[in-house]
């Protein structure tokens, strides 16, 4: 997903990296590397969409700008409800 995205949108993050992390769904550092916690696999693909294109559309706008939110609502026109989602149930992504 994270190629396919990276690919449609020309935003070719330099690696992936899968964390453990419990509240941090996603993060795009300064040299573009992803990472992305494992527990996303229990959310539904349209989140799993959300927060990759999130992190992906960080490679072209590195804050959470106004500017930025306009990009990301390019690629995801429904990015808040995404985000709802997550902030609603990112708590039950457990085992």
């Amino acid at each position: 997903r994270l190629a396919r995205y990276g690919g449609r949108y020309n935003l070719i993050p330099k690696g992936l990296t899968i964390t453990s992390a419990r509240t941090r769904y996603g993060s795009c550092s300064a040299s573009n590397r992803i990472s992305l916690t494992w527990r996303l696999v229990m959310a539904p693909y349209s989140v799993i969409d959300y927060v990759i294109l999130h992190e992906l559309a960080h490679i072209k706008i590195k804050n959470h700008s106004r500017q930025f939110w306009d990009f990301l609502e390019t690629m995801v026109s429904d990015y808040r409800d995404r985000r709802l989602w997550l902030r609603e149930h990112g708590r039950l992504l457990v085992i």
